[in-house]
């Protein structure tokens, strides 16, 4: 069996508010590195604290969460309700100036002055360019961290294929450095229809410890220089 490797959670927002934030979280990957900020290591602890006491699964998606498990104080918060905040299930971060809404996955200002920014949980990240390492949109990082589970359960053998609509990943090798993220490319033929084949689109990374050492850095520099 490969070396157990321990999964490091980090919590990021997205920098524009409104119906932009909502436009940037259904890319498969932020568009540029800017556009998504890492919350600090205390703030992102909360997040995920916060996830565990919703009683949701990291793996469900977030629109399933805001609906189902989410819907009743969500409308108490939109509604002024004065039980909006619920400890359990939000968390106060950026100095109690901000209030997350984990399930919904939405960042609020404490105060009602400022516009609604998106949560996104990192996991797995993309190496968009040489060193610019960008999460991965949640619901396609949960399938590849499943099938990354599943590979490491049997030993790490052979290379896995992920669908990632429109998009696949490659899982090789028995460790989490061997990933690549494959876009499709179209191009013209000599014959005039047009082809349309997967690209090596950029290596991929998870934000990961080995068992024996969980508290130390990211196994992968890419992971870590992408906010951890």
């Amino acid at each position: 069996m490969a070396e157990a490797q321990v999964l490091r959670v980090q919590w990021y927002y997205t920098k524009a508010s409104g119906e932009k934030a909502s436009a940037a979280t259904k890319a498969l990957y932020p568009a540029a590195a800017a556009d998504v900020v890492p919350l600090c290591p205390g703030d992102s602890a909360a997040c995920e604290r916060a996830l565990v006491g919703a009683g949701v699964s990291a793996e469900r998606a977030p629109a399933q969460a805001a609906a189902n498990a989410f819907a009743d104080t969500l409308e108490g918060h939109l509604t002024g309700g004065a039980d909006a905040f619920d400890a359990r299930t939000w968390a106060s971060v950026r100095s109690g100036m901000w209030d997350a809404c984990v399930p919904a996955r939405a960042l609020r200002s404490a105060y009602g002055v400022q516009d609604e920014h998106r949560l996104l949980r990192g996991t797995w990240y993309v190496e968009a360019k040489k060193g610019d390492w960008r999460p991965l949109r949640e619901d396609a990082a949960n399938r590849i961290e499943a099938a990354f589970n599943e590979r490491q359960a049997g030993g790490g053998a052979g290379e896995a294929r992920v669908e990632l609509d429109g998009a696949h990943a490659l899982l090789r090798g028995s460790g989490a450095g061997d990933a690549w993220l494959v876009l499709p490319v179209a191009y013209l033929s000599s014959e005039g229809m047009t082809i349309t084949m997967g690209a090596l689109s950029g290596l991929m990374s998870r934000k990961s410890s080995t068992a024996a050492s969980s508290s130390g850095g990211a196994q992968q520099g890419g992971a870590a220089g992408a906010g951890g």
